[in-house]
Protein backbone atom coordinates (compact mmCIF):
# COMPACT_ATOMS: atom_id res chain seq x y z
CA UNK A 1 0.00 0.00 0.00
CA UNK A 2 1.24 3.65 -0.73
CA UNK A 3 2.01 5.74 1.69
CA UNK A 4 0.59 9.54 2.14
CA UNK A 5 3.94 11.01 3.71
CA UNK A 6 6.49 10.67 1.37
CA UNK A 7 4.48 12.06 -1.84
CA UNK A 8 3.94 15.04 -0.07
CA UNK A 9 7.73 15.37 0.77
CA UNK A 10 8.60 15.06 -2.69
CA UNK A 11 5.70 17.09 -4.00
CA UNK A 12 7.58 20.60 -6.33
CA UNK A 13 4.70 22.54 -3.69
CA UNK A 14 6.09 21.30 -0.40
CA UNK A 15 9.22 21.75 -1.53
CA UNK A 16 8.74 25.20 -2.70
CA UNK A 17 7.00 25.85 0.67
CA UNK A 18 10.19 24.81 2.14
CA UNK A 19 12.59 26.79 0.14
CA UNK A 20 10.61 30.03 0.61
CA UNK A 21 11.45 29.52 4.21
CA UNK A 22 15.13 28.56 3.83
CA UNK A 23 15.41 31.49 1.98
CA UNK A 24 13.30 33.92 4.51
CA UNK A 25 15.91 32.58 7.43
CA UNK A 26 18.52 33.72 5.12
CA UNK A 27 20.61 30.37 5.50
CA UNK A 28 24.14 29.98 4.14
CA UNK A 29 25.44 26.81 1.98
CA UNK A 30 27.66 23.94 2.45
CA UNK A 31 30.53 22.37 1.35
CA UNK A 32 28.95 22.22 -2.37
CA UNK A 33 29.67 26.33 -1.91
CA UNK A 34 25.95 26.78 -3.53
CA UNK A 35 24.58 29.67 -2.06
CA UNK A 36 20.99 30.67 -1.60
CA UNK A 37 21.50 32.99 -4.57
CA UNK A 38 23.17 30.75 -6.67
CA UNK A 39 20.04 28.07 -6.01
CA UNK A 40 17.66 30.83 -6.71
CA UNK A 41 18.66 31.45 -9.68
CA UNK A 42 17.59 28.05 -11.41
CA UNK A 43 15.22 27.49 -8.79
CA UNK A 44 12.45 25.90 -10.97
CA UNK A 45 15.17 23.21 -12.55
CA UNK A 46 16.84 22.56 -9.14
CA UNK A 47 13.33 22.00 -7.44
CA UNK A 48 11.91 19.67 -10.21
CA UNK A 49 15.33 17.82 -9.91
CA UNK A 50 14.73 17.59 -6.15
CA UNK A 51 11.29 16.33 -6.64
CA UNK A 52 12.53 13.71 -9.51
CA UNK A 53 15.64 12.27 -6.94
CA UNK A 54 13.55 11.98 -4.02
CA UNK A 55 10.78 9.60 -6.48
CA UNK A 56 13.18 7.43 -8.23
CA UNK A 57 15.11 7.17 -4.82
CA UNK A 58 18.15 8.53 -6.34
CA UNK A 59 18.52 11.22 -3.83
CA UNK A 60 21.80 11.60 -1.44
CA UNK A 61 22.39 14.36 0.55
CA UNK A 62 26.43 15.74 0.64
CA UNK A 63 27.75 15.48 4.29
CA UNK A 64 27.87 18.41 6.52
CA UNK A 65 29.98 20.75 6.74
CA UNK A 66 31.33 21.37 10.60
CA UNK A 67 32.69 24.63 12.38
CA UNK A 68 32.54 25.84 16.18
CA UNK A 69 31.55 28.17 18.22
CA UNK A 70 32.05 28.47 21.84
CA UNK A 71 29.64 27.25 24.20
CA UNK A 72 28.11 29.31 27.24
CA UNK A 73 30.09 29.83 30.32
CA UNK A 74 32.36 27.30 29.08
CA UNK A 75 35.93 27.39 27.36
CA UNK A 76 34.97 24.43 25.42
CA UNK A 77 33.71 24.44 21.87
CA UNK A 78 30.47 23.48 20.42
CA UNK A 79 30.67 21.66 17.23
CA UNK A 80 27.85 22.94 14.45
CA UNK A 81 26.75 21.12 11.02
CA UNK A 82 26.31 23.38 8.31
CA UNK A 83 23.94 21.66 5.35
CA UNK A 84 24.04 22.66 1.50
CA UNK A 85 20.81 24.54 0.87
CA UNK A 86 19.74 21.67 -1.43
CA UNK A 87 19.48 19.59 1.81
CA UNK A 88 18.09 22.24 3.81
CA UNK A 89 14.92 22.45 1.64
CA UNK A 90 14.35 18.55 1.54
CA UNK A 91 15.19 18.53 5.57
CA UNK A 92 12.83 21.73 6.27
CA UNK A 93 9.60 19.43 3.60
CA UNK A 94 10.13 16.26 5.47
CA UNK A 95 10.23 18.45 9.15
CA UNK A 96 6.96 20.10 7.49
CA UNK A 97 5.13 16.79 6.74
CA UNK A 98 6.11 14.12 9.82
CA UNK A 99 6.50 16.70 12.80
CA UNK A 100 2.82 17.09 13.40
CA UNK A 101 3.11 13.25 14.25
CA UNK A 102 5.12 13.68 16.90
CA UNK A 103 4.29 16.73 18.36
CA UNK A 104 0.60 15.46 19.11
CA UNK A 105 2.88 12.77 21.48
CA UNK A 106 4.88 15.21 23.17
CA UNK A 107 5.07 15.82 26.47
CA UNK A 108 4.14 19.47 28.24
CA UNK A 109 7.26 19.45 29.69
CA UNK A 110 9.37 19.59 26.69
CA UNK A 111 10.32 23.21 25.52
CA UNK A 112 12.84 23.27 22.82
CA UNK A 113 12.09 23.39 19.22
CA UNK A 114 8.18 23.12 19.67
CA UNK A 115 5.55 25.35 17.81
CA UNK A 116 4.45 27.80 20.26
CA UNK A 117 7.14 27.44 22.74
CA UNK A 118 10.39 27.89 23.53
CA UNK A 119 12.52 29.55 26.40
CA UNK A 120 10.14 31.96 27.54
CA UNK A 121 7.48 29.31 27.84
CA UNK A 122 9.48 26.83 29.85
CA UNK A 123 10.57 30.11 32.41
CA UNK A 124 7.42 31.03 32.92
CA UNK A 125 6.46 26.89 33.59
CA UNK A 126 9.24 26.99 36.07
CA UNK A 127 8.13 29.92 38.01
CA UNK A 128 4.97 28.44 38.80
CA UNK A 129 6.30 25.06 39.37
CA UNK A 130 8.81 26.98 42.30
CA UNK A 131 5.62 29.12 43.25
CA UNK A 132 3.78 25.43 44.44
CA UNK A 133 5.65 25.51 47.77
CA UNK A 134 8.47 23.70 46.21
CA UNK A 135 12.00 24.44 47.92
CA UNK A 136 14.70 22.35 46.21
CA UNK A 137 15.53 21.58 42.96
CA UNK A 138 17.49 19.19 40.49
CA UNK A 139 19.35 20.96 37.58
CA UNK A 140 21.53 18.69 34.94
CA UNK A 141 22.32 18.77 31.42
CA UNK A 142 23.17 15.85 29.22
CA UNK A 143 26.56 15.28 28.50
CA UNK A 144 27.46 15.73 24.63
CA UNK A 145 23.68 14.89 23.84
CA UNK A 146 23.89 15.60 20.25
CA UNK A 147 26.66 13.51 19.70
CA UNK A 148 25.99 10.64 21.53
CA UNK A 149 22.79 9.78 20.14
CA UNK A 150 22.45 5.85 18.93
CA UNK A 151 21.19 5.70 15.50
CA UNK A 152 19.21 2.64 15.71
CA UNK A 153 17.43 3.35 18.76
CA UNK A 154 16.56 6.77 17.27
CA UNK A 155 15.14 5.25 14.16
CA UNK A 156 13.38 2.64 15.53
CA UNK A 157 11.72 5.59 17.68
CA UNK A 158 10.78 6.64 14.27
CA UNK A 159 9.38 3.88 12.75
CA UNK A 160 7.16 3.83 15.94
CA UNK A 161 4.94 6.41 14.44
CA UNK A 162 6.20 6.07 10.38
CA UNK A 163 5.95 2.52 8.18
CA UNK A 164 6.58 4.36 5.06
CA UNK A 165 10.08 3.25 3.74
CA UNK A 166 10.88 6.09 2.10
CA UNK A 167 11.32 8.37 4.81
CA UNK A 168 12.90 6.25 6.92
CA UNK A 169 15.57 6.20 4.28
CA UNK A 170 15.58 9.66 4.02
CA UNK A 171 16.31 10.32 8.36
CA UNK A 172 18.36 7.34 8.08
CA UNK A 173 20.75 9.40 4.96
CA UNK A 174 20.97 12.52 7.11
CA UNK A 175 22.33 10.47 10.06
CA UNK A 176 25.04 8.79 7.97
CA UNK A 177 25.87 11.47 5.73
CA UNK A 178 29.13 12.47 7.83
CA UNK A 179 30.91 15.09 8.57
CA UNK A 180 33.64 17.35 6.21
CA UNK A 181 35.88 19.21 8.92
CA UNK A 182 38.84 20.70 7.04
CA UNK A 183 40.06 18.49 4.22
CA UNK A 184 38.80 15.19 6.23
CA UNK A 185 35.29 13.07 6.23
CA UNK A 186 33.63 11.82 9.52
CA UNK A 187 30.97 8.79 8.72
CA UNK A 188 28.52 9.13 11.29
CA UNK A 189 28.06 6.06 13.93
CA UNK A 190 26.44 7.66 16.75
CA UNK A 191 25.03 11.68 16.77
CA UNK A 192 22.73 13.58 14.96
CA UNK A 193 24.52 16.44 12.98
CA UNK A 194 23.73 19.76 15.26
CA UNK A 195 22.45 22.52 13.07
CA UNK A 196 20.71 20.73 10.93
CA UNK A 197 16.60 21.65 10.07
CA UNK A 198 15.74 18.15 10.98
CA UNK A 199 18.14 17.70 13.99
CA UNK A 200 15.73 19.57 16.97
CA UNK A 201 12.86 17.31 16.08
CA UNK A 202 14.83 14.18 16.24
CA UNK A 203 16.87 15.22 19.42
CA UNK A 204 13.07 15.79 20.93
CA UNK A 205 11.85 12.18 19.78
CA UNK A 206 14.91 10.14 21.14
CA UNK A 207 14.10 12.24 24.77
CA UNK A 208 10.39 11.23 24.42
CA UNK A 209 10.74 8.11 26.87
CA UNK A 210 12.96 9.82 29.03
CA UNK A 211 10.04 12.98 29.35
CA UNK A 212 7.46 10.18 29.73
CA UNK A 213 9.31 8.34 32.65
CA UNK A 214 9.22 11.53 34.56
CA UNK A 215 5.58 11.97 34.10
CA UNK A 216 4.53 8.48 34.77
CA UNK A 217 6.72 9.05 38.08
CA UNK A 218 5.21 12.33 38.89
CA UNK A 219 8.14 14.39 38.87
CA UNK A 220 7.60 18.06 37.98
CA UNK A 221 10.39 19.03 35.38
CA UNK A 222 10.96 21.64 32.66
CA UNK A 223 12.46 20.51 30.09
CA UNK A 224 14.96 22.23 27.36
CA UNK A 225 16.15 20.38 24.89
CA UNK A 226 19.27 18.47 26.84
CA UNK A 227 19.05 20.88 29.94
CA UNK A 228 16.17 20.18 32.74
CA UNK A 229 15.24 21.39 36.02
CA UNK A 230 13.20 18.85 38.41
CA UNK A 231 11.32 20.87 41.10
CA UNK A 232 10.47 18.75 44.38
CA UNK A 233 9.51 20.07 48.06
CA UNK A 234 12.21 17.96 49.79
CA UNK A 235 15.97 17.82 48.99
CA UNK A 236 15.47 13.87 49.48
CA UNK A 237 13.21 13.89 46.67
CA UNK A 238 15.11 15.99 44.42
CA UNK A 239 18.27 13.56 44.87
CA UNK A 240 15.84 10.47 44.07
CA UNK A 241 14.53 12.42 41.19
CA UNK A 242 17.73 13.11 39.59
CA UNK A 243 19.12 9.25 40.26
CA UNK A 244 16.02 8.23 38.82
CA UNK A 245 16.43 10.62 35.66
CA UNK A 246 20.31 9.65 35.42
CA UNK A 247 19.34 6.00 35.60
CA UNK A 248 16.61 5.97 32.86
CA UNK A 249 19.05 8.05 30.71
CA UNK A 250 22.19 5.45 30.90
CA UNK A 251 20.11 2.20 30.76
CA UNK A 252 17.53 3.12 28.14
CA UNK A 253 19.17 6.00 25.69
CA UNK A 254 22.49 5.10 26.21
CA UNK A 255 23.37 8.72 27.59
CA UNK A 256 24.89 10.62 30.74
CA UNK A 257 24.79 13.44 32.78
CA UNK A 258 27.55 15.99 32.44
CA UNK A 259 28.81 15.43 36.08
CA UNK A 260 29.80 19.26 36.39
CA UNK A 261 26.19 20.71 35.79
CA UNK A 262 24.55 17.90 37.80
CA UNK A 263 23.32 19.32 41.36
CA UNK A 264 20.71 19.48 44.08
CA UNK A 265 20.13 22.90 44.96
CA UNK A 266 17.94 24.88 47.89
CA UNK A 267 15.86 27.11 45.32
CA UNK A 268 16.11 29.93 48.30
CA UNK A 269 19.49 29.38 47.78
CA UNK A 270 19.50 29.97 43.96
CA UNK A 271 20.14 28.29 40.86
CA UNK A 272 21.45 28.59 36.95
CA UNK A 273 19.04 27.42 34.26
CA UNK A 274 18.63 29.18 30.64
CA UNK A 275 21.11 31.72 31.24
CA UNK A 276 19.03 33.43 34.11
CA UNK A 277 20.18 32.60 37.97
CA UNK A 278 16.84 32.28 39.78
CA UNK A 279 16.63 32.71 43.04
CA UNK A 280 13.54 33.68 45.86
CA UNK A 281 10.86 34.36 42.78
CA UNK A 282 13.61 36.59 40.85
CA UNK A 283 15.50 36.15 37.83
CA UNK A 284 18.46 37.44 36.90
CA UNK A 285 21.17 36.98 34.32
CA UNK A 286 23.15 34.72 35.07
CA UNK A 287 26.94 35.86 36.15
CA UNK A 288 28.41 33.13 33.26
CA UNK A 289 26.56 34.50 31.08
CA UNK A 290 27.48 38.42 31.45
CA UNK A 291 31.04 37.26 31.15
CA UNK A 292 29.91 35.74 27.70
CA UNK A 293 27.96 39.00 26.81
CA UNK A 294 31.08 40.88 27.72
CA UNK A 295 33.95 39.08 26.17
CA UNK A 296 31.91 39.23 23.12
CA UNK A 297 31.77 43.05 23.10
CA UNK A 298 35.19 42.78 23.98
CA UNK A 299 35.52 40.64 20.39
CA UNK A 300 33.83 42.69 18.67
CA UNK A 301 35.88 45.87 18.97
CA UNK A 302 38.81 43.97 18.57
CA UNK A 303 37.67 42.31 15.09
CA UNK A 304 35.92 45.27 13.86
CA UNK A 305 37.53 47.13 10.96
CA UNK A 306 35.91 50.41 11.42
CA UNK A 307 33.17 51.97 13.60
CA UNK A 308 30.32 51.62 11.32
CA UNK A 309 31.36 47.49 11.35
CA UNK A 310 31.22 47.89 14.94
CA UNK A 311 28.29 50.06 15.12
CA UNK A 312 26.02 47.50 13.41
CA UNK A 313 27.45 44.06 14.94
CA UNK A 314 26.79 45.82 18.04
CA UNK A 315 23.37 46.59 17.14
CA UNK A 316 22.71 43.32 16.40
CA UNK A 317 23.72 41.69 19.11
CA UNK A 318 22.11 44.10 21.51
CA UNK A 319 18.70 43.25 19.71
CA UNK A 320 19.59 39.49 20.50
CA UNK A 321 20.16 39.60 23.87
CA UNK A 322 17.47 41.84 24.61
CA UNK A 323 14.97 40.08 23.18
CA UNK A 324 15.67 36.88 25.14
CA UNK A 325 16.20 38.93 28.56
Amino acid sequence: MEGKLFPRISDRRTLWKAWRKIKDKGSSGGIDQVTVEDFERNLEANLRRLSEELKTGSYVPEPGQAYFIEKPGSTEKRKITRSTVRDKVVQEAARTVIEPLFESRFKASSYAYRPGRGPIRALSALDVLLRESAVWVAVADIDDFFDSIDHGLLLRMVGERIWEEEVLRLVELWLKMGVMSGLSWNEKERGIPQGSIISPLLSNIYLHPFDCYMEEHKYSMVRYADNFVIVEESKRGAEKALRDAEELLAGELFLRLNPESREVRSAHEGFVFLGFFHRRGRRTISQGKLDRIQGSIKEMIRTSRNPHELNRRLGEAVRGWREYY
